[in-house]
């Protein structure tokens, strides 16, 4: 690993729904990003908290950041993410190679992407896009959904994917008879059918239909502590929620040994967290990624040359292309 010198750092909003943006600056003139973005609702982590411990990592500059001068200090895990995808952007650029094999020499250098279908979006218009896992949003009108799960299983044929996302929504019985009904088309996984993960298992067990833990998990100790219980076959994670890209490496690698599969998502956090999730799930396997490009508006698309679509091919680095400073 080089050393590397940075000699800024500056901490930008796009606007006030957006979340932070770090960005630090190498003695060759490279810029590597960072975003802060607690999940707001679900954990305890501010926006404010994580500003005021990023201006203070900034106020330490310049310095070597290798011991990481984030060495030591108390912060929030969404505000250390945010200096540690800086930090390893600009070593990824460095080298020349993407964000995921700068973490992982054995990354992907392309990941398959899911598409999702909620109630206003028809089916057939997702799988013309080219995408062969499809997740499906369900929970409201069990017979419709039934029927729109049918038609993507016909469109895709026996080979494609599907997954559902209930959250949270049905009630223990209402979640048995769904899952009965939807097991006959071959179904992936369900998120979080429920809002009680201590019957997850009795249901899988009764329908033979895999659940996903994806709401419930806040943190990496929630992750963790799915890891103990086994309520769920499979673990949604959101990079955003650890302290470090290689902290949630660690969390993938352990959850694989253990039997576990796992979906790597963005968090509704923009294009910086659907890229940094992409090169998350080029070290955690096969299983397709929800990158969430639906949820990232049009002009933060223009902050990178990768193309939204059923394939995320990892650029060099973090792959944010354009000047953010001078935005």
């Amino acid at each position: 690993m080089p050393e590397l010198t940075i000699t800024d750092g500056i901490l930008w909003r796009h606007d006030s729904a957006s979340p932070l943006v770090l960005m630090l600056k190498d003695l060759e003139g490279r810029t590597g990003y960072g975003q802060a973005a607690p999940l707001v609702g679900r954990t305890d982590t501010t926006l404010e908290a994580c500003r005021q411990s990023l201006l203070a990592l900034i106020a330490r500059l310049p310095s070597w950041a290798e011991p990481s001068i984030a060495a030591g200090l108390t912060m929030p895990a969404e505000a250390s993410m945010a200096w540690e995808t800086a930090v390893a952007d600009l070593q990824a650029q460095s080298h020349g190679i993407s964000l995921g094999q700068y973490l992982d020499p054995t990354a992907a250098d392309k990941v398959e992407a899911n598409g999702l279908v909620d109630r206003t979006t028809d089916p057939l218009d997702v799988v013309a896009e080219g995408y062969r896992c499809i997740k499906l949003k369900v929970g409201n009108e069990p017979s419709e959904e039934l029927r729109r799960i049918a038609v993507l299983r016909n469109a895709l044929g026996p080979d494609g994917t599907i997954r559902l996302d209930a959250n949270q929504a049905f009630s223990t019985i209402e979640a048995q008879t769904f899952m009965e009904r939807a097991s006959r088309f071959d179904i992936s996984y369900i998120e979080e059918p429920t809002g009680d993960p201590h019957v997850w298992r009795s249901l899988f067990e009764a329908t033979g239909v895999k659940v996903a833990a994806d709401e419930s998990i806040t943190s990496r100790s929630a992750a963790e502590a799915f890891l103990t219980g086994r309520e769920a076959d499979i673990l949604v994670l959101k990079p955003a929620l650890w302290s470090s890209p290689a902290s949630i490496v660690d969390t993938i690698r352990r959850a694989e040994l253990e039997g576990f599969g796992i979906t790597i998502t963005s968090s509704l956090d923009g294009v910086l967290g659907a890229l940094l999730a992409g090169h998350i799930a080029a070290i955690s396997g096969s299983n397709p990624a929800g990158l969430g490009w639906g949820d990232v508006r049009p002009e933060e698309l223009g902050w990178t040359s990768v193309i939204p679509g059923p394939i995320f091919e990892l650029p060099i680095g973090l792959g944010v292309s354009v000047d953010l400073e001078s935005q």
